[in-house]
């Protein structure tokens, strides 16, 4: 499990058994032994994931949550392969389209928190385009535009909430294929957090909590405070009483103690 000239150097996880060769480091039996990469492929020297992602996973490492994995896809002009497609964490299985405007828009079904979005497309032509993708409440494309360039995006990094996804790109010419392999939104779900959306956000929570944290990002249900909305307003203003969680009115009660000895 050791290369390198002393053998101090650990084999990557990536390697099958996490075996590898002494001189290189590169995987003797090839393959993956991370179970996240979809057929358990991966490239031996970066451990990137070469054909795509399982278990609602996403990004070259397939190590963050896809809440893509359950949207609904719309692809204007149509193509003869499934929609589907676009989103079943297979970067080798695509959606071919044509013409010289072209739309995908990604519904994930429920305003979420995203991170980071990733786009697996090829574009059948040299010739510059006007590629563009715009996040909204709505299907409407006009509400939020988050990348604009001549060049074909294929990782964006935006922290923001929204529901649609939409990718439109612009040619000159009307013979432009575009390919549409994957396309991966890393977020949660509004009542999970964590790096692979396992935790629960706080119950008292008044909308999605912070993806790392945990903290409520807008503000708490009535009667309840502080980051995590774990605070009961009650608890403040009557120490007596007995909906207080008693480490709460311990330390309200340790905190009047202080003040008066103070005046």
């Amino acid at each position: 499990n050791f290369w390198g000239s002393n053998c101090e150097i650990s084999c990557a996880e990536s390697c099958i058994e996490q075996h590898c060769y002494p001189g290189n480091g590169s995987c003797i039996f090839g393959g993956c032994s991370d179970t996240n990469c979809l057929k358990s492929n991966c490239d031996n020297d970066t451990a990137v994931c070469t054909d795509g992602c399982k278990d609602d996973r996403t990004g070259p490492y397939c190590a963050k949550y896809n809440i893509a994995s359950n949207s609904l896809i719309t692809i204007l002009p149509n193509g003869n392969e499934s929609p589907s497609l676009v989103s079943d964490g297979n970067i080798k299985s695509c959606v071919i389209t044509q013409g010289s405007k072209i739309m995908v828009q990604v519904d994930i079904q429920e305003m979420s928190i995203v991170t980071a979005i990733y786009l697996t497309l090829n574009v059948s032509s040299v010739i510059g385009g006007n590629h563009t993708i715009y996040v909204s409440n709505s299907s409407s494309l006009s509400e939020n535009r988050i990348y604009h360039n001549e060049t074909l995006p294929t990782e964006i990094n935006d922290t923001t909430i929204f529901r649609y996804l939409t990718y439109e790109a612009r040619f000159q010419q009307t013979n432009i294929s575009i390919e549409i392999c994957e396309i991966g939104i890393v977020g949660c779900p509004p009542a999970l957090y964590g790096p692979l959306c396992k935790k629960m956000c706080p119950k008292n929570c008044r909308g999605p909590c912070d993806l790392v944290t945990g903290n409520c990002l807008f503000g708490c249900s009535n009667g309840w405070r502080g980051d995590s909305c774990s605070i009961d307003v009650e608890c403040i203003t009557i120490v007596d009483s007995m909906t207080c969680q008693p480490l709460l009115v311990q330390v309200y009660v340790s905190f009047i103690s202080f003040m008066l000895q103070i005046f």
